[in-house]
């Protein structure tokens, strides 16, 4: 292990590169202005102790490491940064196979591009930047609470291939967009209130919805979007959805509730396909007396 007492930085075209089995380096590091860092872990343990790690202005981390496996029944990646990483403005953080252990901030003008074997964070995250996830898992790991991602207002997730992002609580403020594939948000809570979630191709599956179904959608034609909520048959203390405000159905795709147990007080909603598991129709829906109602 490589100890620096004072900031690094690598920058004007440097490159360094760390790696190996049982290798690390602690301190304070800087890249940017064309500065390229690259950690490449092996089967064993690698801890990268930077603390910060800031990646800015022109600046490359390409963070690589083993396959995902199983430690014990927690799974980890081969390259493990202990401290928290920033993401500024013209920055590019290219993780396939790696793992943040605190805060991971990506800010305005920066980039985090996921793709295969992934990335895992183990403390709160935010984006107002842009993350592209291509065939990549993005696992939330929810030990004592505290994985959790936030995209926020101008924050952009781009969504293709095949992937997920699991794990802990995800709060939607910004913009997904599922270009094309089969993704998956199965998330311990899933909140999107705030935001605008779009499917141009293929099936993507959200969730889990705890208390309302709410936010903005939209599904091309020939793009479905489900929703999933707990369910009794699994959960016998599942919470009930409700409709929340707003809830906006748009384009010519199909919308699914795969699973919940759904409340509705006066009509199923336009475009909404009922395909599972739980449904109580208010004393006031379609006007007292049922006239169409299907369940497939």
């Amino acid at each position: 292990l490589l100890t620096v007492r004072s900031l690094v930085l690598v920058t004007g075209g440097g490159v360094l590169n760390v790696g190996g089995d049982y290798a690390g380096l602690s301190g304070a590091m800087t890249v940017a202005n064309g500065g390229v860092l690259n950690l490449s872990a092996g089967y064993f343990d690698f801890y990268f102790a930077v603390n910060p790690l800031i990646v800015t202005s022109g600046g490359v981390v390409n963070a690589g490491g083993s396959p995902l496996y199983d430690r014990g029944g927690s799974y980890s990646y081969g390259s493990t940064i202990s401290g928290t990483v920033t993401v500024a403005s013209g920055g590019m953080f290219n993780s396939t196979g790696a793992s943040v252990a605190a805060g991971f901030t990506v800010a305005q003008g920066g980039v985090l591009n996921v793709s295969p074997l992934g990335l895992a964070i183990k403390a709160p995250m935010s984006n107002s930047g842009i993350i592209n996830l291509t065939n990549g898992q993005f696992i939330i790991e929810n030990y004592n609470a505290s994985g959790e991602l936030v995209n926020l207002p101008d924050g952009l997730i781009n969504l293709q291939g095949s992937t997920g992002i699991g794990g802990g609580n995800i709060t939607n403020q910004g913009i997904i967009i599922q270009s094309a594939g089969t993704n998956s948000i199965n998330a311990s809570v899933f909140d999107n209130r705030l935001g605008t979630i779009t499917n141009l191709s293929g099936i993507m599956t959200l969730g889990l919805f705890q208390t309302n179904l709410v936010g903005t959608y939209f599904a091309a034609a020939g793009a479905t979007i489900q929703f999933a909520g707990a369910d009794i048959a699994n959960d016998n203390a599942a919470p009930q959805l409700t409709l929340g405000t707003p809830f906006v159905l748009g384009g010519s795709g199909q919308y699914q509730l795969t699973s919940g147990y759904l409340y509705l007080p006066s009509n199923v909603p336009t475009n909404l396909v009922l395909m599972g598991d739980t449904l109580q129709l208010g004393p006031g829906f379609q006007g007292g007396a049922i006239t169409n109602l299907t369940l497939e």
